[in-house]
Formats: C-alpha cells, sequence, structure tokens
C-alpha cells in the first residue's frame, strides 16, 4: 500500500478488495463512493453493470473498507456526521483512547450517487450522469489537510558545524534525497 510514501489516500468508486494485513503504518483516507453505483456496489457483491471481465469479480463493500481502516488506524467506531441534502459526511477522527487523530478516516456518501466521476460534465452518452458533488475539490481539501511526521537523526558532526542537512527517505522500491537547511531543533536537547 506504500503507507510509508503516502500520507493519505482518496477512493472514488472504487472496492478495497485487498488489504496489507503485515502493514502497521497508519494512513489517512478518502472514500467517495455514490450508494447507486451499478458498478462498484456501494453495499458489495458482483456488479449489475459491467464491461468485459469487469462482471466476473465480487467486490467488497464501502463498509468492508471503513471497518478496516478505522482499525487499522485505531480510530472509535462511530463517526461525527453531516448530511447536507443528499451528501452524507461521516468522519472517524477519534483515536480509542479519545484524541484526535491525524489520520481519520472520511467517507462521504452520495445518496443515488452512480459510477460517474461526482462533480464532472457528463461524459460518454452511455455513462451515469454524475453526482452534483465536487469530487476533486473535496479530495483536494482532505488530502491539504493529511501530514506525516518524520523523526530525523541528525549526525553530531553536522550539528557542530551547523550546515545543511541531506535528508534522505527511503521507502519501498524508492529514495528521496532533499537538502533541508540546518535547524538546530534536529540536533535535539
Amino acid at each position: 500500500e506504500a503507507a510509508d510514501l503516502f500520507a493519505g489516500i482518496a477512493a472514488v468508486s472504487g472496492a478495497m478488495n485487498f488489504t496489507a494485513q503485515d502493514s502497521q503504518t497508519e494512513v489517512a483516507v478518502l472514500i467517495v463512493h455514490g450508494t447507486a453505483d451499478e458498478h462498484v456496489l456501494y453495499h458489495g457483491g458482483a456488479p449489475r453493470e459491467s464491461i468485459g471481465r469487469a462482471g466476473d469479480r465480487i467486490d467488497a463493500s464501502v463498509q468492508d473498507a471503513i471497518d478496516y481502516y478505522v482499525a487499522r488506524n485505531g480510530l472509535r467506531g462511530y463517526p461525527e456526521s453531516q448530511k447536507d441534502g443528499k451528501v452524507r459526511i461521516d468522519t472517524y477522527g477519534t483515536r480509542i483512547d479519545g484524541k484526535p487523530s491525524g489520520t481519520a478516516v472520511r467517507v462521504i456518501a452520495l445518496e443515488g450517487g452512480g459510477h460517474a466521476w461526482p462533480g464532472a460534465a457528463k461524459g460518454r452518452m452511455l455513462a451515469d450522469t454524475p453526482f452534483a458533488f465536487a469530487a476533486t475539490q473535496a479530495i483536494w481539501d482532505f488530502l491539504a489537510g493529511v501530514t506525516r511526521e518524520f523523526n530525523v537523526a541528525v549526525k553530531p558532526e553536522t550539528c557542530r558545524k551547523q550546515e545543511p542537512v541531506d535528508l534522505v527517505l527511503k521507502g519501498d522500491g524508492f529514495e528521496l534525497k532533499r537538502i533541508i537547511n540546518f535547524d538546530p531543533a534536529l540536533c535535539g536537547p
């Protein structure tokens, strides 16, 4: 899942048909899904509408994804809910210990929404009519509020010289190098 690389993810009209059972890293999650999606059913199961072999799969439900990420992120299993017309937003943002979490799980259920990208212009003639909800903006707003803290160890000689720091983040199949300005706070007490 690359949770070591991504602090947050967003899925629109998609099923979570596999999980990284061994993953210990929390990740903020936004799920946007129409309740009338015939291609990826909100409550799971085989698609009612499909193209080619896509109809051969059995999808997990949105609730299965919620349960997985709420447990993975150590969150309480009941959300703060808002409803605006046919849009319901459930946010699981409180840790089991009662403290706020930086890795919330937010679910935006679009009552009567289909499979087309919410807020998009009508595309193909046979496609669903997009639900009147700005999914792209909702994703941007959600991910803009997600942060990840990293523990940075600075070599003692760097602290003595007060030089710029070569910051290297390594993950599964990637390496990110960045030079950051010296900050005494990186050296500790």
